[in-house]
This record gives C-alpha cells, structure tokens and sequence, in this order.
C-alpha cells in the first residue's frame, strides 16, 4: 500500500483517471502493468480507476479489455476524434465522478505509480490552497538530464515559456496530474470546444496555463525523481521529427492559443 498523509486532504476519495491505446506487446505490458498497480491502490483505499480507451485494430485491444474487466476499471470508450477529444474526455469525466480529487495519468506511465503516495502528501501541505480555490498540482521531473535528446530537448523550449506564462517553474510536460474537479467541471464547455479547434496534443499545454490564468497561484509544480519510460524514443530519426515538427509545433499553438 502506498503510504498516505495523515492531513484530511488525502483521506477523502480520489478518482484515478487514465488515457491508453495499445498498438504492440510492449504498449500491452505497460498498460496492464501499470493498470494492475493502480486497480491494487484503488482497492485498498476504497478508490475508483477510470480509463478512457481508445480501440485500435491491434490483436492486443481484446485482451486489454479482459484486464480491465479483471481490474474493476471503468472503461469510456472514445471511438471517435483524436487524441485530444480521448485526454479532454479524461480530464472531463474524471471530474464527474469525483467528489474531491482527480489524478489523471497516461495508462503506460508505470514508473510514475510509486510516486502518488508522495504527490497526495504534497497536496495535503498545500491544503491552504486547495481550501482557499480550486487547485491542480502537476507533478514534473526532476532528472531531465537522463531523458533522450528527442524527448527533452522540445520538452524543455516549452517548459521555460510554460513557467513564464504560468509564473512558477516547473515540468508541465511530464503528462500526470492531480486536481479538484472544481477547476475543470465549470469550463467543461470550453475545453471541449477547444479540442475541436486543436485536435492533437494541444490540450495537454494549454489547459495548465488557461487555469493559472483564471486561478492565479493555485497550478503548483510537484517535481519527482521518476525514470523514462523503458523503450521510449527508440527510433532517433522518427522520434526527433515527431517531438521537433509535430509535439512542438502543437505546443507552440497551444501557448499562444492561452495567452491570447
């Protein structure tokens, strides 16, 4: 079990929200290895898992939703849009079925779990601020030094201009969050609306700053020491076209998009 501050913050209910897509056995192994933690976390702390999933073609699609069914993890399915529609559907329903707290993950993020016990304790002492507005805390990593070239180099052009627009430093591109559902269920609207209008990875980027911007202090950085992901960015030419003409440029848009 991971250990839990004793404030009252951590004691309340937490939803735990997460997006996956399986496309090989790798994928496979990490969704099921990190849905098993997290379904294992759920029970012991009287939780609820929620995935949004969207079905592939892949032989692997069938028996990840046998997992699921093994896990007691509610499944959305998300068959149509893109990958923006799947993290604000996420981020949306997550919120819906929560009561105090919502942490969202990427469902292949299998390092990040050890680490939640750590993010909720951080939470509870930053109780003030969650009592005093709705609060998101995002955490980051510490270590971006061991990340590969084609993951860390645009990662960090788009943290720096992320902290200056948001005012406080951090790693808002590590993925994971954890917040009260205060602050995503009033814009609903809007950040449905907005996925429309930028279908990639943009609402990943723009949601933290659009939030900081109508709730000033209350998007607080939670640096961790997690590892990379075992197998990512094993293509250099593929992964570093991918991360410079496409993560970046949708990055780019997605903080000029909240600035405005």
């Amino acid at each position: 079990m991971i250990e839990l501050a004793e404030k009252k913050i951590v004691k309340n209910s937490v939803v735990i929200v997460t997006i996956t897509m399986v496309r090989d056995q790798e994928e496979y192994n990490r969704m099921v290895s990190t849905h098993r933690s997290l379904s294992q976390l759920a029970l012991t702390n009287d939780w609820k898992v929620v995935t949004v999933n969207r079905p592939t073609n892949s032989t692997f699609q069938k028996r990840l939703e046998y997992a699921f069914e093994d896990f007691n993890i509610e499944v959305i399915k998300c068959t149509e849009g893109s990958v923006g529609l799947q993290l604000a559907t996420a981020y949306v329903e997550g919120s819906k079925r929560a009561q105090d707290m919502v942490l969202y993950t990427e469902g292949d993020k299998t390092d990040f779990v050890p680490f939640i016990g750590k993010i909720l304790a951080q939470a509870a002492d930053h109780e003030r601020i969650f009592n005093t507005s709705p609060a998101m805390l995002v955490p980051g990593r510490i270590n971006m030094g061991i990340y590969s070239c084609t993951r860390k180099s645009p990662e960090r052009i788009t943290n720096l201009i992320q902290s200056f627009l948001i005012g406080t430093k951090g790693d808002y591109q590590y993925g994971p969050k954890l917040f009260d559902p205060k602050i995503i269920l009033p814009h609903e609207k809007i950040i449905m609306d907005y996925v429309k209008k930028r279908p990639g990875w943009q609402v990943a980027t723009w949601l933290p700053i659009f939030l900081a911007i109508r709730y000033p202090g209350q998007v607080i950085p939670c640096p961790i020491n997690v590892q990379p992901m075992k197998g990512e960015d094993k293509n250099f030419f593929k992964d570093l076209r991918f991360r410079f003409l496409t993560q970046l440029r949708q990055a780019i848009v997605a903080m000029w998009d909240a600035a405005q």
